[in-house]
């Protein structure tokens, strides 16, 4: 008997059944590829006009000040010339704005929602502040503009075989004026190595807590500018810090250890603020007080003649040792350091120049501590060591008036004019550097061991423990930088809040007692730079709420 095919002939028709099946699902498989990579195109062109319109909307948000708000017209502006943008790009250059649903014509009073830009199968929206910015960070809201394009039309082909005729491309940019941090306030300090970068150790993260430190009720820390610090901040018994509109806390450390505002930012790598340090070649050195000392009487009267009045000290006589005025250099004496029988003075003048302070100040509870007085004209810099024995300080906490560098700016900086950089012995300003130096007013030399870097040194940092102690009376004027790279420095005493420093870097900061100095910037930011806000940057999703609304 001849054996049966009739089983091998009907697998093999199943097998041509699957194999005609699997032909018809590969090949809807690579065109759904072939549609995703279209889909993928026609977004990165999306992207690409939406980030241009945006550009263009934003350069209209320039403000005099950096924390101001734009106004109404302003934003109706940046509408406007966004969409013209937009036209430019998706239509033609002759094409007139189009009207938009709930708002109407240019110029757009309101954000726009889904308008279609005409001859086009595109819908755009423009928000201005941005949407995205409030509700994601990482830019001023309030500088910013936010364009989505969208085509929810988009047609397939071969992706029809899954029932899938067409799908909503889509692209959102958001612009904004933004600036590069300008510091009022910087800790150095990086996070002790057990806690470092370790947002999970939140919120038992004491170790890291301290590099800027308020304590009391009534302590406030008034900042125009930035904030930098490698760990974190502390906040106790009601303590606040108050910031200027449009700056920020940048913080290395990546957990948050107060609720914004003030508004943070994360910082890829430490702060490290490296200034140049004048040297003691060429100074006179000054081993006794009144050798330090103008001697003439008159001479020292004729100092105290070019201090502003609102100073407070015209009343004050040279001759009867109510004021001493001293000579720049490089004094190896705690100052002041009166012979046997003489009374403290009232008032101590630093004459123009660079100071060297070996064995540190103690103004003493009573005296006024005065230098840099005659506004746009040099001014002082003094020099502390890192560290010295007995411990030196500039100990100034009671004194009922620290004014250096101020010039005319007394009692707000706001008015008047500041003194310039004072000169080294070389005849050189005591500055920055850069391009835009900014004079240096107190330094204190940096210890070696304190090495910036993403964990704290384990050891003999920083030596001295806190070189700086100044008051938070209210009279407290220095301008310029104040720059104690390795140093524990404190800020005590009851204010009125009219004092201020300029840019302040320590290894950390505390403030106690109620204080409520100012700190300001230094130098001038220049205007906002347009560009492309890190919640938009490729790979990020931040399409706006109404990015998947249907079509009106």
């Amino acid at each position: 008997m001849m054996p049966s095919s009739v089983g091998v002939k009907d697998q093999r028709g199943q097998v041509v059944v699957l194999v005609a099946f699997l032909m018809v699902f590969f090949v809807g498989v690579m065109g759904l590829v072939v549609d995703i990579g279209g889909a993928y195109t026609r977004q990165r062109f999306e992207r690409s006009v939406a980030d241009a319109a945006s550009l263009s909307g934003a350069q209209e948000l320039q403000t005099a000040v950096r924390g101001a708000v734009p106004s109404a017209a302003q934003y109706a502006s940046a509408r406007g010339l966004a969409m013209r943008s937009l036209v430019n790009q998706l239509a033609d250059t002759s094409d007139p704005l189009p009207t938009c649903p709930g708002i109407g014509a240019a110029p757009y009073a309101a954000d726009i929602v889904n308008c279609n830009v005409p001859d086009t199968s595109f819908y755009v929206s423009i928000s201005a502040p941005g949407l995205t910015c409030a509700t994601l960070g990482g830019c001023d809201p309030q500088k910013s503009v936010q364009v989505t394009v969208r085509q929810p039309d988009f047609g397939l082909v071969f992706a029809r075989i899954f029932n899938q005729v067409q799908w909503n491309v889509v692209a959102t940019s958001v612009a904004e004026l933004g600036y590069s941090a300008n510091y009022a306030l910087v800790t150095l300090r990086p996070p002790k190595p057990s806690r470092a970068n370790d947002p999970s150790c939140s919120p038992n993260c004491d170790d890291n807590e301290g590099n800027i430190t308020l304590s009391g009720t009534n302590t406030r820390a008034f900042i125009e500018g930035d904030v930098g610090t490698n760990t974190n901040i502390e906040l106790t018994a009601g303590a606040r810090i108050v910031m200027s509109p449009g700056y920020s806390i940048y913080h290395y450390d990546l957990y948050v250890n107060w609720t914004p505002p003030p508004p943070e930012k994360q910082l890829s790598s430490p702060i490290d603020v490296v200034y140049p340090v004048p040297s003691e070649t060429g100074g006179t050195t000054f081993t006794t007080d009144a050798d330090a000392r103008i001697s003439d009487p008159t001479l020292c009267d004729a100092e105290r003649d070019k201090v502003p009045a609102a100073y407070g000290i015209s009343g004050f006589s040279a001759a009867s040792g109510e004021i001493r005025c001293y000579k720049p250099g490089i004094y190896d004496f705690e100052l002041p350091n009166p012979s046997p029988g003489e009374p403290q003075p009232d008032v101590i003048l630093l004459t123009p120049g660079l100071y060297f302070f070996h064995e540190g100040v103690d103004a003493g509870s009573n005296t006024k501590f005065i230098g840099g007085y005659e506004p746009d004209s040099t001014g002082v810099a003094i020099v502390f060591p890192t560290e010295c024995t007995p411990a030196c300080k500039f100990n100034v906490e009671s004194s009922p008036m620290v004014a250096l560098n101020a010039g005319s700016a007394i009692p707000t900086i706001a008015s008047g004019l500041p003194a310039t950089a004072a000169l080294d012995y070389g005849g050189n300003p005591v500055d920055t550097g850069g391009d835009e130096p900014v004079l240096m007013t107190i330094i204190v030399l940096r210890d070696p061991d304190c090495v910036v870097g993403p964990v704290e040194p384990t050891s003999g940092c920083p030596s001295n423990l806190n070189q700086l102690k100044l008051p938070g009376g209210g009279s407290l004027y220095l301008t310029g930088v104040q720059y104690a790279a390795s140093d524990n420095s404190t800020i005590v005493g009851g204010s009125s809040g009219t004092g201020y420093i300029g840019q302040f870097i320590s290894w950390t900061v505390r403030y106690t007692g109620g204080s409520q100095i100012r700190f300001t910037h230094a130098g001038d930011e220049g205007p906002g730079v347009l560009r492309i806000a890190t919640p938009c940057s490729p790979g990020t999703n931040c399409a706006a709420d109404y990015s998947d609304d249907p079509v009106p």
